[in-house]
C-alpha cells in the first residue's frame, strides 16, 4: 500500500469523523475506501467504536430522530430522500439507535456508496450476548462467494440481508447457510429462528439437537443435513441425511422425518407430506458442504441423497459431490498427489500413503464425470474447470485402483464401479495427459482432463476445521 495515500486515507478518515469533510473529499474519501478492503475494515472499527460511545453517553438518540435528519438533509436531491433514508434504517440492528451525525454533511451520492459499506456494518452489529457463532463465508450474489472473516454472531442478534448467502459456523461444529431475503435471530448457541429465507444446515453428533424454528414449524436436528425454505406461505423440510423431528406449537407429537423424506407446514393446514425435492438448495447445499465456489466444466452437483449423486449423468459437465464428512481416519490412506502445484499423471503412477494425525477429522468429495447411456466409443472431450473448498485440500486420489481401495472408507453409500474410473495417462491419442492443479492455499484444485465414455472420477481429501499455518 502506498504509505503516503494511506496517511491521505487516516486524514479524510479522521475528518470524516469529525464531519469537516468538503463535497469533493468525500468524493475522493470513498473512492480510497473502494481501492483497499483494509481501508473498510479500519473505517468500521472506528464506527463501530463511536457507536458504543454514543450508545453510552446518549441513548435519547432514535431512528426516528436519524431518519428525520436525514431526509432534511437530502430534501433538495434529485433522487428519492424517503427511499433512501428506508433503506438505511431496514439495515438497523435491535435496539435501532444510531448517533452519525455526519451523515447530514455529504451529499446523496457519496451517502448512497457509504450505505454499501454501512449495511455490512449495521448487519453484525451485536447486542451484547454470548459469542456462539461467527459469519464465515458470505456473498453479494446467488453466484459469487466471498470471505467476509470470522464476524462473531452473539445470542440475540437479528439478521436481514436481501440476497446473497451467508454461513454461519457454530462453536457447537453445526454449519448452517442461509440464502436471502431472509430474517433472523440466533437465539442460543443451538436455535435459529428463522423468519424468512432458504436454510440448510449440517450437523455433527456435536450438535445434535440443534433447532430451527419457523412462524409455523419446529424442526430439531437428530444427526442430519436438512433444508428449509420457509416464507409467508409456510415453511417445507428436506432431509438429505439422517433424521430431524418436525412439530407446530398445537401438535401433540411431533413427526419424524427421514432421508429422502420432505413435509410441508402451514398454521392453516398443518403438516403434510410432500415429494423430496432438492432444487430449492442449489445455493446453499454447496457452501454448506463446503463448496465454496466451482467454475469451468466443474459444476455442484443438484443437491439429493447421496445414493442418487452418484449416479448423475451428464455429458456436458464433471460435478462434484460431498461424501462422508467429520471422518477420524486410524487406517494409512492411499493417494496419488498432495501439495500445492502442477502435477501430470504418469505413465506408472505411483501410489503413496498417508497417517493422518489422531486429533484431525477429515471430509471427502467425489469429482464425478459420467456420461449419459451406456458405454460406448466416442471422441475424447477436454474438461478444464475448478472447485474452491472452505479449507485445505490434504490429498487428491486419482487412480483406479486407490479409488476402490478407499470406497469403503469414505463412500456415503455402498457403491460399486465395475469399469476403470481414475485419471489416465494416455487416451490412445499422442501425448493426451490429465493433470491437476492444487493452489498454494491449498483450498482450490484445477483440473484439465479427457474423457469419452468411460466414468472418471477424483476423490479429494479436505480437512474438516481451518487448519493453522505449517501443519
Amino acid at each position: 500500500m502506498n504509505q503516503s495515500r494511506d496517511s491521505q486515507f487516516e486524514d479524510l478518515l479522521g475528518r470524516f469523523l469529525e464531519e469537516n469533510l468538503s463535497s469533493e473529499e468525500t468524493d475522493l474519501f470513498v473512492s480510497l475506501l473502494k481501492q483497499d478492503s483494509n481501508r473498510v475494515a479500519q473505517l468500521r472499527d472506528q464506527l463501530l467504536t463511536s457507536e458504543l460511545l454514543s450508545r453510552t453517553f446518549d441513548t435519547s438518540r432514535s431512528v426516528s430522530a436519524f431518519a428525520e435528519s436525514l431526509k432534511l438533509r437530502l430534501e433538495h436531491s434529485d433522487a428519492d430522500a424517503n427511499e433512501f433514508v428506508e433503506s438505511i434504517i431496514e439495515k438497523l440492528p435491535e435496539p435501532k439507535v444510531v448517533t452519525f451525525p455526519w451523515v447530514r454533511s455529504i451529499g446523496i451520492a457519496a451517502a448512497a456508496c457509504m450505505a454499501v459499506f454501512f449495511s455490512a456494518y449495521f448487519m453484525t452489529l451485536a447486542p451484547s450476548g454470548e459469542q456462539v457463532a461467527t459469519i464465515a463465508f458470505a456473498s453479494d450474489s446467488a453466484a459469487t462467494y466471498k470471505t467476509t472473516g470470522e464476524t462473531p454472531i452473539q445470542t440475540g442478534q437479528k439478521v436481514e440481508f436481501d440476497d446473497g448467502l451467508i454461513r454461519l459456523d457454530f462453536a457447537n461444529g453445526a454449519i448452517v447457510t442461509i440464502e436471502g431475503p431472509a430474517s433472523f435471530v440466533v437465539q442460543t448457541g443451538d436455535h435459529i429462528d428463522l423468519a424468512e429465507g432458504t436454510l440448510n444446515a449440517w450437523c455433527p453428533e456435536t450438535a445434535h439437537g440443534f433447532k430451527v424454528t419457523t412462524p409455523d414449524a419446529e424442526i430439531v436436528d437428530l444427526g442430519t443435513t436438512f433444508g428449509i425454505a420457509t416464507s409467508q406461505g409456510g415453511s417445507e423440510v428436506a432431509v438429505f441425511e439422517g433424521e430431524v423431528t418436525l412439530g407446530q406449537n398445537d401438535a401433540l407429537s411431533p413427526r419424524h422425518l427421514f432421508k429422502g423424506e420432505a413435509a410441508r407446514s402451514t398454521i392453516d393446514s398443518g403438516l403434510t407430506n410432500i415429494d423430496f425435492d432438492g432444487s430449492p438448495f442449489e445455493k446453499t447445499w454447496p457452501v454448506t458442504s463446503g463448496i465454496l465456489d466451482t467454475e469451468g466444466s466443474i459444476h455442484p452437483s443438484p443437491p439429493n441423497v447421496q445414493s442418487q449423486l452418484y449416479d448423475y449423468e451428464s455429458d456436458e459437465n464433471l460435478i462434484i459431490f460431498p461424501e462422508k464428512r467429520n471422518l477420524q481416519l486410524t487406517e494409512k490412506v492411499p493417494f496419488e498427489f498432495r501439495g500445492p502445484g502442477d502435477h501430470a499423471i504418469q505413465e506408472k503412477q505411483p501410489i503413496k500413503t498417508f497417517k493422518p494425525k489422531a486429533s484431525k477429522r477429515f471430509r471427502s468429495y467425489l469429482l464425478h464425470y459420467n456420461p449419459v447411456g451406456k458405454e460406448m466409443d466416442s471422441p475424447l472431450r477436454n474438461f478444464q474447470g475448478s472447485v474452491t473448498f472452505d479449507n485445505r485440500i490434504i490429498a487428491i486420489i486419482a487412480d483406479s485402483a486407490s479409488l476402490r481401495a478407499t470406497d469403503e472408507i469414505f463412500q456415503s453409500e455402498d457403491i460399486r464401479f465395475d469399469r476403470s474410473r481414475g485419471l489416465e495417462t494416455m487416451h490412445g491419442q499422442g501425448d493426451v495427459i490429465d493433470s491437476i492443479n492444487i493452489s498454494e492455499d491449498r483450498k482450490t484444485l484445477d483440473i484439465d482432463f479427457y474423457a469419452n465414455s468411460a466414468v472418471d472420477q477424483i476423490r479429494v481429501i479436505v480437512a474438516e476445521a481451518r487448519e493453522k499455518e505449517g501443519e
